[in-house]
């Protein structure tokens, strides 16, 4: 593992764990707009279908109103009770069919069956209003068997109607409380993968700044050496260790002062010189 021992590959280390880091907490957060994107287009629908169930609720006692009046009244502002009766038909088999659309997808048993159990009731409920506000059209007045019609089918309606508000509110209640733990999860991971990166990048940068300490520490030594060396001092001990640049000028230095030695020490022996040829005299 003498690659790790360079201080390149630390800081190509401390630099690829930052770069995780942040693509780690770009990843979350992107998961986090996702399903803040959800959250936001449940709510939408919520709002809208709760808006529906009110128009709902408030067109069933306006029809039964209505009905009343044109059995009690006569002549009186008929045609337009029967025009607004037949709004109130309206809004009601709408806002029903709107609401069944918005939560065709929503995977809830519960809500798909109250809306199977509301279906007959709200048909029931249409037809009987139609057939009073067809009486009172052809001018006669609503019968007390056709009121008593409509009252029966509305009490089924309301039940019905109230057991799918309280669906619905059940469904966007659990779809926040869902979309409020994955943002949960999301800052925990955020939390988590930052800590990781922080305890990381402390202990790289610890070894960083060790290795750097070495690397000035064995420069020193070097170039006080190489001041020794100048100075005739050969005997400097030079250190080799590091894989690096100074390590392997360190090693090279060493074997210089090494070789230096030897030769230094050759030419001080007994056999570093030639003897002497003695000049012979004239005779």
């Amino acid at each position: 593992m003498s690659v790790l021992r360079s201080a390149s590959t630390k800081v190509v280390i401390l630099t690829l764990v930052a770069l995780g880091a942040a693509v780690g907490v770009g990843l979350i957060g992107l998961n986090a707009i996702a399903s803040l994107r959800t959250e936001l287009h449940t709510s939408a629908k919520a709002q809208e279908a709760l808006h529906n169930q009110s128009e709902m609720d408030g067109a069933n006692y306006a029809i039964k109103y209505d009905a009343v009046v044109l059995a009690t009244r006569g002549d009186e502002g008929r045609d337009e009770t029967i025009d607004h009766l037949t709004e109130q038909r309206t809004t009601l088999r709408e806002g029903f069919a709107s609401n069944r659309a918005l939560f065709a997808n929503a995977g809830r048993p519960a809500l798909d069956q109250a809306f199977a159990d509301m279906a007959q009731p709200v048909a029931d409920y249409d037809r009987a209003a139609a057939a009073i506000s067809a009486t009172a059209a052809a001018g006669k007045t609503p019968t007390i068997a056709e009121v008593k019609a409509l009252e029966a089918s509305q009490a089924t309606f309301d039940g019905k109607l109230d057991t799918l508000t309280d669906e619905i509110r059940a469904t966007v209640a659990d779809g926040n409380a869902a979309a409020d733990a994955d943002a949960a999860t999301a800052r925990t991971r955020v939390w988590e993968l930052l800590g990781a990166a922080c305890v990381v990048l402390a202990v790289v940068g610890l070894l960083i700044r060790r290795s750097s300490a070495q690397t000035q520490r064995q420069t020193q030594q070097i170039v006080a050496a190489v001041d020794a060396a100048v100075h005739g001092d050969l005997t400097s001990d030079v250190p080799t260790g590091g894989s690096d640049a100074v390590g392997q000028l360190g090693a090279g230095l060493a074997r210089l002062l090494t070789g230096l030695r030897g030769s230094v020490g050759g030419i001080g022996g007994p056999h570093s010189a030639s003897p002497r040829r003695r000049r012979s005299s004239p005779r």
